[in-house]
């Protein structure tokens, strides 16, 4: 996220390989989505999570690219 009280991605990182979680960083929340809907299956979901902000821009780029309403 670009707003000023976002959270170090390299920081969430570290923080996450502490519980042996596994993650990737990206670009922006639209590459972020593509990302994850590209990693699961039909049966899966994709749980967005974090601020209204971040979940808008989820919301946004869900409505507004096509190839994400597949």
């Amino acid at each position: 996220s670009f707003h000023p009280r976002a959270a170090d991605p390299q920081e969430l990182q570290r923080i996450a390989e502490t519980f042996q979680c596994p993650s990737m960083i990206e670009s922006s929340v639209e590459a972020a989505l593509i990302r994850a809907l590209d990693l699961v299956d039909d049966e899966s979901i994709v749980l967005v999570t974090g601020s209204i902000f971040m979940a808008a821009e989820a919301r946004h780029s869900w409505y507004n690219h096509p190839d994400l309403m597949k």
